[in-house]
């Protein structure tokens, strides 16, 4: 039976005159960013050149590739940084040249060799993730003690609050990690944290949060506002710029 013959059963009928309805053509959204206004043409929206009103800081990423060709998730991961740099997306210039960074991806990298699609890709992630850790967490090839700066990441405590932290890499053999938090990222508010606690002269405990003073500013500054950036090491100041 064909379509119509189906409609019959149901007794419905398709009309041979269209319903003419009165219609307005409505204005074309526009998206605001900081430096101007993008609006739709030929059905998208054109975002070269604009930048976000409150650009993200990249500090770490992970990339499942699921094909078989490397340089074509190397183009795609490098096409990423380019236009997420250009978007004013704050991402660390140790990172955005991929190209100096092929030594130390192979190290973080898992290839897939199995034949259990399911089951062997969990693994290889897994897997992934573990030689992550090991060279993040852990600095095994140095790769942030040579810069002078320490992998800053996102962590959560047992309320499953989430804080921006510093890993501090371990100094002896006991292999134990240490976290300088940062914010706290609650109900869509940041706020103050303490860093760690002393015991005072009294023996009373206090909450107090690690600042650095440098010579380029009178202001104290935030661990977390350091970064390696272009060769060099900069601090975040007040005034929203990097020195």
């Amino acid at each position: 039976a064909n379509f119509r013959d189906r409609l019959n059963r149901w007794r419905i009928e398709i009309g041979n005159h269209p319903v003419e309805e009165m219609a307005k053509a409505l204005k074309a959204p526009q998206i605001e960013f900081r430096n101007t206004n993008a609006s739709a043409k030929n059905g998208s929206f054109g975002l070269r050149g604009v930048r976000f009103s409150k650009p993200a800081r990249l500090t770490s990423f992970a990339v499942v590739d699921f094909t078989r060709n490397e340089s074509s998730c190397y183009n795609f991961v490098e096409t990423v940084m380019r236009v997420a740099k250009g978007h004013g997306i704050d991402i660390p210039s140790m990172i955005m040249d991929i190209s100096k960074m092929k030594p130390f991806l192979d190290l973080v990298t898992e290839k897939y060799k199995g034949q259990d699609a399911e089951g062997d890709a969990l693994d290889t992630i897994r897997n992934a993730i573990q030689k992550a850790e090991i060279f993040h967490l852990y600095d095994s090839q140095h790769f942030y003690r040579k810069k002078n700066v320490f992998f800053q990441t996102h962590c959560f405590s047992e309320e499953q609050d989430e804080f921006e932290c510093l890993v501090l890499p371990p100094i002896n053999k006991d292999g134990s990690l240490g976290l300088l938090l940062g914010y706290c990222n609650k109900k869509n508010k940041k706020k103050n944290y303490f860093s760690h606690r002393i015991v005072t002269y009294d023996g009373k405990e206090h909450d107090v949060r690690l600042m650095v003073k440098i010579d380029c500013t009178s202001s104290l500054i935030d661990p977390l506002d350091f970064r390696f950036h272009n060769g060099r090491n900069q601090a975040y100041r007040r005034d929203g710029t990097w020195k």
